[in-house]
């Protein structure tokens, strides 16, 4: 009664139909290379037998090689090159392994080399392109999904970072992202991921007009100070809404995604960690003084002045020359 309950459970485990499949093209892929075989060396003796226990054999190997290479760790939906990499190791330690059975069992070796040569092709084939097909399909319904609607949108950065985020952004949906920009001028032209590298980043005012553009990314999280002070200039010149990526600090030292947009802050253009002061050692000695703050007019000036007169200060004074 327990191994049937446990039988069912691995068949309605979503892993189960993969597994079938997979047996499946080993099946396709044998007789295909039987076939094969059959054209090289036509048979004297009325045709080839059906291959049954030889079939059985070659399941359960290919099996324990997919077992062994942890072919099912992988989720067809995010199939990659390092998951290709595994079907060409498990199709051709396959053809091995049914080789050296061949090498053991077989008076007349030299018939079965064209389905020892076809089998591991075969089999790559068959498993390979249904995970790319699968991807494919999934990847271009979340694109049409996720990209109908939401604002447009420009990526400033088409570095590994830019392309990182398209593909995290179109997973999350909500962004029509139009194409990049990039001062790299050997990337006029380009496409990213399908999006084009549209122009300079100076280009932004330019761009936003003629794109009808909601908002910009700025996707270079490795900028200096002085790098992403031209490109916030550049961005509130262009009037548009505008978002930073995580620096390369955040991404290592928190647990933080590279598509966690933010608002720039003056920490992202000061290059430096901001200093943490001390306001109760502060307040203790300024309470009931008069200070004197000089260049109080300026930017920096009148904001400490603001610091300052919330700590109760007796009297403050401002002396400026020019403001």
């Amino acid at each position: 009664m327990d191994m049937g309950i446990r039988i069912m459970r691995w068949l309605t485990h979503p892993r189960a139909a993969v597994v079938l499949h997979d047996l499946l093209m080993v099946v396709l892929a044998w007789l295909g290379a039987r076939w094969f075989q059959a054209q090289m060396f036509a048979p004297t003796d009325g045709g080839w037998p059906w291959p049954g226990v030889e079939l059985l054999a070659v399941l359960v190997a290919q099996g324990i090689i997919f077992w062994r290479i942890g072919l099912y760790k992988g989720v067809w939906r995010f199939a990659s090159f390092p998951d290709l990499w595994n079907l060409i190791k498990a199709s051709a330690y396959g053809g091995l392994l049914i080789g050296l059975g061949v090498l053991i069992s077989a008076s007349t070796v030299t018939q079965w080399t064209p389905a020892l040569i076809a089998y591991p092709f075969a089999l790559f084939l068959l498993l390979g392109i249904p995970r790319m097909v699968y991807r494919f399909w999934k990847d271009s319904r979340l694109l049409l999904l996720n990209n109908t609607g939401g604002k447009r949108t420009l990526i400033l950065g088409a570095g590994r970072s830019g392309a990182l985020l398209v593909k995290e952004l179109r997973v999350r949906g909500g962004f029509n992202i139009v194409g990049f920009l990039d001062d790299d001028k050997r990337l006029r032209g380009a496409q990213v991921h399908g999006l084009p590298v549209i122009h300079q980043i100076e280009q932004l005012g330019t761009v936003v007009q003629e794109y009808d553009i909601e908002l910009a990314i700025i996707a270079m999280p490795s900028a200096t100070n002085q790098q992403m002070q031209r490109i916030v200039g550049i961005c509130e010149a262009a009037d548009i809404e505008f978002l930073t990526l995580p620096t390369l600090q955040d991404l290592g030292n928190k647990a933080t995604r590279i598509d966690h947009l933010k608002p720039v802050a003056i920490d992202d253009l000061l290059g430096r960690e901001p200093v943490s002061l001390e306001w109760q050692s502060i307040r203790n000695g300024l309470v009931g003084k008069r200070v004197l703050v000089t260049g109080g007019g300026g930017s920096i000036g009148s904001e400490l002045c603001r610091q300052i007169a919330r700590l109760n200060p007796a009297e403050l004074v401002v002396v400026d020359h020019s403001e």
